[in-house]
């Protein structure tokens, strides 16, 4: 399954630190809008990452432009899947960006309760090279897909 949906997300590979950074980050992503994978994350250096994603990825990734892209069999989840390809739009090949709207998710769920402010100060401790500039416009981007509710 992985497979086929990361061939129909994009070009994907495990070579190179920002290429594997884009994988982790597509995969939470792709998760938070219900398609679940299978994959548990935790809190690492760059926000979200999966040991278990990881090992995958290097176990399928000589067989990844082999394969077919897949389409999901229930209409739900393919409409969900379609949401997600609008929420990536121009940002897919961007590790910077799916590393931050990544992380501000992460942080916001596991600090459910906290408000903007909060998650911007903890993230700012976190990853300081992101910039509240930049955060802001994820959080925004975020909160227009219906993925944080909190706007203060």
């Amino acid at each position: 399954m992985l497979c086929g949906v990361l061939r129909r997300i994009g070009n994907y590979s495990v070579e190179g630190f920002q290429n594997r950074l884009k994988l982790q980050k597509t995969v939470y992503l792709l998760q938070a809008f219900g398609i679940y994978l299978g994959y548990e994350y935790n809190w690492y250096l760059y926000g979200p990452y999966s040991p278990g994603l990881a090992r995958d990825a290097y176990e399928v990734s000589p067989r990844l432009g082999l394969l077919e892209p897949v389409r999901f069999a229930d209409d739900e989840t393919e409409m969900r899947f379609q949401v997600f390809t609008e929420f990536l739009g121009e940002y897919k090949d961007d590790p910077q960006w799916l590393e931050l709207v990544a992380s501000l998710h992460m942080l916001n769920r596991v600090y459910e309760g906290k408000n903007q402010k909060d998650i911007f100060r903890r993230m700012a401790k976190k990853q300081p090279y992101l910039t509240e500039a930049n955060r802001l416009a994820a959080w925004n981007h975020l909160q227009d897909f219906g993925l944080v509710t909190e706007s203060t």
